[in-house]
């Protein structure tokens, strides 16, 4: 009797609640990439995913407070961003064909150099994407963690950007930013399923390096105690606790 071909197995790879879409993502997305698909197609799967499972949540009408954000409303646009590879390159190819957004990536890593989180939020350095209007010139390429990024009050915006040595606390809806981040580490557990390291680098330094290397992407010239990594990254959204389970998404063909 011939032998059955043991199919791999894409259990959890951090902690917290394997549930909510992060199971079939993170089987997606390994799967997805196994077969060859490019990573970038992958994470424009994923932002689509993040999209529709906040669509999915705040249909549910659970009760809970809804997200306070709008058009034009960017405090949190003046803290540190971390992205993952695929973010950055997707970014990238976005940009060389926008010089000009792109000679803003390059002037804002300068400036921010050998920031940390903290520092970086009390200088309050706006996102070289952030334009006049405060409207984000890169939004349906935008990264991830601002994907999944709102707040249920305003004030409380208004409160951290204008006094950001106060770090107040920012409202959030429980069962939105569980199921988002569920979505994202089931995507970071896919990649490293298929043998892609999900680690995180600061958006702008990251970038800058993208564009002046087109045909590779040398992050080992960051430094890596300024980098998140796929880790730490999932201990803070892997916690358990998801009031609302959100629809599973689409499959990354």
């Amino acid at each position: 009797m011939a032998s059955r071909r043991k199919l791999p197995v894409f259990g959890p790879v951090y902690g917290g609640e394997d549930a909510g879409p992060r199971p079939s993502t993170r089987v997606e997305v390994a799967k997805a990439l196994g077969r060859g698909v490019d990573p970038v197609t992958v994470v424009e799967h994923i932002g689509a995913a993040v999209d529709r499972v906040q669509a999915d949540v705040l249909g549910a009408a659970n009760g809970e407070p809804v997200p306070a954000c709008a058009a034009g409303c960017c405090h949190c646009c003046h803290q540190r961003v971390e992205v993952t590879v695929p973010e950055i390159a997707r970014l990238a190819r976005h940009l060389r064909e926008l010089p000009g957004l792109a000679i803003r990536v390059e002037k804002t890593a300068r400036r921010t150099r050998g920031l940390a989180s903290e520092a970086y939020r009390r200088e309050q350095i706006p996102c070289a994407f952030l334009d006049s209007r405060g409207l984000c010139a890169v939004y349906e390429q935008r990264p991830l963690g601002c994907r999944r990024a709102h707040s249920t009050d305003r004030g409380a915006c208004e409160a951290a950007h204008r006094e950001p040595a106060t770090a107040p606390e920012i409202p959030a809806a429980p069962s939105l930013s569980w199921n988002t981040s569920a979505v994202v580490v089931g995507m970071l557990e896919g990649m490293k399923h298929a043998g892609l390291a999900p680690d995180h680098y600061e958006l702008h330094h990251a970038l800058a390096i993208a564009l002046e290397h087109e045909h590779e992407l040398p992050l080992s010239a960051l430094d890596p105690a300024r980098t998140r990594t796929s880790t730490e990254l999932t201990a803070i959204l892997g916690q358990p606790s998801a009031p609302t389970r959100a629809s599973r998404h689409r499959s990354t063909q």
